[in-house]
């Protein structure tokens, strides 16, 4: 295993800080949140990462975005949010357990009776809430409606709960971008806000050597000089970069390597 496999880059100890000293039960991360992230010699999604390198000895994870609605990365954690549920249905008069919201409003309900539940039980957790800014977006002004007002007041109410930040409940909420986010999250002074930015030099090469023997390409390069090369692109940028040359079966060279990247830094900023 490389030396970066057993490094944790340096907003993970500012992360790990803020949950040292229990300060708050919701933290907004945001940047290069779109990425993998390398533990044990893998790289992984931020939900992952989250659950595995920095909250590793939780009881209880869930994910939750607007999409998806709230998932398990463990089985027996949603078989037994769906027998919760029943018991949640039974006293609000709704029908989720047979159909789990995914709209955010009915969604924290059940995210913060899993918290209650779970801190009756004993039970430590970790949750992410993805795709922040499309759940409280910023702008909305005058036009805020009453969900939108909801969602923002209780994530506050969770940041600041007695009955979370004392009994290991930790919600990480993700945004790519804070401008899109309501400033009355991103200002908040009871929710930390933590950057995550793009990958560091010793991880960059590490994911070149691996992804370089995974797809057997063809370069006169060295992992170092393609390392170099790669600042500023995520892991995930340099991976569709190597699938590229792999797939066209050309040989990763420097003229092809400093196009590569800038198309892609283009798309990105062009969107």
């Amino acid at each position: 295993m490389s030396k970066s496999a057993n490094r944790n880059p340096e907003w993970v100890g500012e992360l790990q800080g803020h949950l040292v000293t229990g300060e708050s039960s919701v933290v907004l991360l945001h940047g290069n949140v779109r990425d993998v992230y390398e533990h044990d010699g893998k790289f992984i999604s931020l939900a992952d990462y989250l659950f595995q390198a920095v909250t590793k000895n939780r009881d209880f994870n869930f994910f939750y975005d607007p999409q998806g609605g709230v998932q398990f990365p463990e089985k027996k954690h949603r078989e037994e949010f769906l027998r919760n549920l029943q018991g949640y249905d039974s006293f609000h008069g709704t029908q989720f357990a047979s159909s789990p919201p995914r709209e955010p409003g009915p969604a924290f309900g059940v995210i913060e009776n899993i918290c209650k539940l779970r801190v009756l039980d004993g039970a430590s957790v970790c949750g992410v809430i993805n795709y922040l800014e499309h759940i409280i977006p910023a702008n909305a002004g005058a036009n805020m409606n009453a969900e939108h007002r909801y969602l923002m007041i209780t994530l506050d109410k969770w940041a600041q709960n007695p009955m979370f930040v004392n009994n290991n409940i930790t919600i990480f909420i993700i945004a790519e971008n804070l401008a899109r986010v309501d400033e009355n999250i991103t200002r908040n002074p009871f929710i930390p806000r933590i950057y995550i930015p793009h990958p560091a030099l010793d991880s960059r090469i590490h994911f070149a050597s691996q992804k370089r023997t995974e797809l057997n390409l063809k370069s006169d390069l060295d992992n170092t000089v393609i390392g170099k090369y790669t600042a500023g692109l995520s892991l995930v940028q340099q991976s569709r970069m190597f699938s590229w040359v792999g797939s066209n079966e050309k040989s990763l060279d420097l003229p092809t390597l400093k196009e590569l990247k800038r198309s892609y830094i283009e798309a990105e900023c062009y969107g």
